[in-house]
């Protein structure tokens, strides 16, 4: 039975998570469901030389502790170009389906006290997602190459993994945002830089304001580190930028303007381009299972780590987003 202490320090990382994590796999919850049962996976980590190193670092021996050390790496990993996440609405199942309702406003009338009226605005719209697709990333080690190394030069080649994986899912996002229709766009059209070539504040008050005009509210800009350096030169930006909790560097968000929206930026987004969204309409991303680690051995002397994500990724509203192309 999986130690509970070391299931605490998991869950306090994974709390309220509704789709597939490592939590799951210790507790047995994935048999039947991801592939292999959860006791296959713990028999795999317990053989895995990879694992047995981390073992070597943790603070217990059981078996719980090696792959909380482990997961920790994985979900603690550096990513500061993967902004996807943040410009999507997240939608976690264990379902092999399911349908979200994307709210439209209905049509609001005055009437005589005891009046009834009907409404006349636009339905709800129904979104089936079916998270079948997986990002998948693994590297393998020579065995004598393991059981020499130091944990901490071990544990820094699981992160890597875990930040190519996260680099792999932010860069199918921002793909797919940016390969929305102008015409689908707010206002039917991308927006123009007033100056082709230079990103201005006044140029970030011109996205927000097209999306504002679709009644949406836009909480995210996106863009290109060439666009961030043109606004970090402009003053009327920086004279509207709020930092202080806003600011994590290491997550690519750059702070929050008077406008309410949250400044990121990564060299994943097409060089002129920016994006201005309301991130919980535009685009939906339904995860089944998260970063899920699974060892594996090749013989005759390699072990392998394999990091994956199953998911689905579908368009909502795309009139809650603008963009800029030639910033």
């Amino acid at each position: 039975m999986a130690n509970h202490n070391e299931l605490v320090k998991l869950h306090d990382q994974l709390v309220n998570r509704r789709c597939y994590t490592m939590a799951d796999m210790i507790e047995g919850s994935l048999d039947g469901a991801e592939g292999k049962s959860s006791q296959d996976l713990l028999k795999d980590f317990a053989k895995s030389p990879l694992f047995k190193n981390a073992m070597k670092h943790a603070k217990s021996t059981d078996i719980t502790a090696g792959i909380n050390e482990l997961s920790g790496v994985v979900l603690d990993a550096a990513a500061p170009d993967a902004i996807g996440r943040e410009l999507v609405r997240i939608i976690e199942t264990t379902k092999t389906s399911t349908k979200i309702r994307l709210p439209a406003k209905g049509a609001a009338k005055k009437t005589s006290r005891g009046m009834k009226t009907k409404s006349l605005g636009t339905r709800e719209a129904l979104i089936t997602l079916t998270p079948d697709k997986e990002f998948e990333v693994s590297e393998e080690w020579d065995l004598n190459y393991l059981e020499d190394a130091e944990w901490d030069v071990a544990s820094q080649e699981a992160a890597d993994l875990a930040t190519s994986l996260k680099e792999l899912e932010s860069q199918e996002i921002i793909t797919t945002l940016e390969a929305v229709a102008a015409a689908s766009l707010a206002g039917g059209a991308t927006v123009a830089a007033a100056t082709a070539g230079t990103f201005t504040y006044n140029d970030m008050v011109s996205l927000w304001t097209q999306v504002r005009g679709e009644n949406f509210h836009p909480n995210k800009c996106a863009m290109h580190t060439d666009q961030l350096g043109d606004l970090f030169k402009d003053a009327d930006f920086k004279n509207n930028l709020i930092l202080g909790e806003f600011l994590d560097v290491s997550k690519g968000l750059f702070g929050k303007t008077i406008l309410g929206v949250d400044v990121l930026s990564s060299s994943q987004i097409t060089k002129t381009d920016v994006l201005m969204l309301d991130n919980s309409r535009t685009l939906m991303y339904c995860l089944r299972r998260d970063s899920l680690a699974t060892p594996y051995e090749k013989a005759p002397h390699t072990t392998g780590l394999q990091l994956s994500t199953r998911y689905d990724l579908k368009t909502g509203q795309t009139k809650s987003m603008a963009q800029m192309e030639d910033a």
